[in-house]
């Protein structure tokens, strides 16, 4: 008995079934193809690597600025400050940490207001907009706060920062964690920090700047001296001179230079 060969499309005809046209790819144009799609990954992938490792460099710089400054040796510190300026358009996170630099020199730096301004200059330039991380919008706002309150402006600080959630109450944000909280502790404490110092009577919030760093400080001697130096303020607002003046000596046993001079000025404060 003979076999006939097997053959899909003539048998589908015979059957009265329509047969498709089968479109085959040319070989190279497979292999174009696929090249494409890895050389799309491997851009994708390196524009995410070369971002990463531009925004540990310049936190490293950052860091290596600060350490600069504990030795008060200015014209290294200069240098960096340039370095981090050439940096700064990069990426949001880059230039909030040039213009938190900037900040940081006009603790120890001649003509502090001239620093101050070139901070927030440099966090007001950045295209909001393009700015869709919620850590990095918080980490914005903050630091446009604190470089106000620096300059003496205290009701744009206390707006700025109210801009964060907003939609808390003060009950709610007082018993929220912290850490659920946009900005988290870091919001807290320079929430907190404006309400205890700004000169303005219209803004002060003793009782409410005292809850808020309590909600930080649990643990005084595991806090940065940042915070243990609002918790002396808001205490020393609220009249607590001794947890005053406990918080601000536990703040400068951990306090490296220069903020050694603004926490030994409140320790006097506090001492009169």
């Amino acid at each position: 008995m003979a076999f006939t060969k097997i053959n899909i499309k003539r048998d589908r005809e015979l059957l009265g079934f329509q047969t498709q046209k089968q479109y085959h790819l040319p070989k190279f144009i497979k292999i174009l193809g696929a090249a494409l799609i890895v050389f799309l990954i491997a851009t994708g992938i390196g524009e995410l690597l070369d971002r990463e490792l531009q925004q540990h460099q310049s936190y490293s710089t950052f860091m290596n600025f600060r350490t600069l400054f504990t030795t008060h040796n200015i014209p290294e510190s200069l240098d960096i400050l340039k370095n981090m300026k050439r940096q700064a358009p990069n990426s949001p996170e880059t230039t909030i940490l040039y213009a938190q630099a900037c900040q940081y020199a006009a603790t120890i730096m001649p003509y502090p207001e001239k620093w101050l301004q070139e901070s927030l200059l440099q966090l007001r330039l950045l295209n909001r907009d393009n700015i869709t991380s919620p850590e990095i919008h918080a980490q914005l706002l903050i630091s446009e706060a604190s470089v106000l309150l620096d300059l003496k402006r205290d009701t744009e600080a206390l707006t700025t920062i109210k801009k964060l959630n907003n939609h808390l109450s003060q009950e709610q944000l007082l018993q929220a964690n912290p850490a659920q909280v946009e900005g988290g502790t870091t919001y807290y404490n320079t929430y907190a920090y404006i309400l205890a110092t700004t000169t303005d009577p219209k803004l002060k919030d003793p009782k409410f700047a005292l809850e808020l760093i309590k909600k930080v400080v649990i643990e005084p001697g595991g806090n940065s001296p940042a915070y243990l130096d609002t918790l002396a303020e808001a205490n020393f607002i609220n009249n607590n001179f001794t947890a005053a003046i406990q918080a601000q000596r536990l703040a400068l046993a951990q306090c490296d230079y220069p903020s050694l001079w603004i926490l030994t000025e409140h320790f006097q404060e506090f001492n009169k």
